[in-house]
């Protein structure tokens, strides 16, 4: 299980760095939104400031 929460903490610090980058850091909080299905993968972000 350990193998499982230190990927998905990495994934997430990945998300969160990618959405700063888009908002060039200017967001107080950042919602990130994923989801993965057998027929699709999607994810979006929400930046507020």
């Amino acid at each position: 299980m350990k193998e499982f929460e230190d990927r998905f903490s990495e994934l997430q610090a990945d998300m969160v760095s990618i959405c700063m980058e888009y908002v060039k850091d200017r967001a107080d909080k950042v919602y990130i939104y994923a989801s993965c299905e057998v027929t699709n993968i999607g994810a979006s972000n929400i930046n507020t400031k």
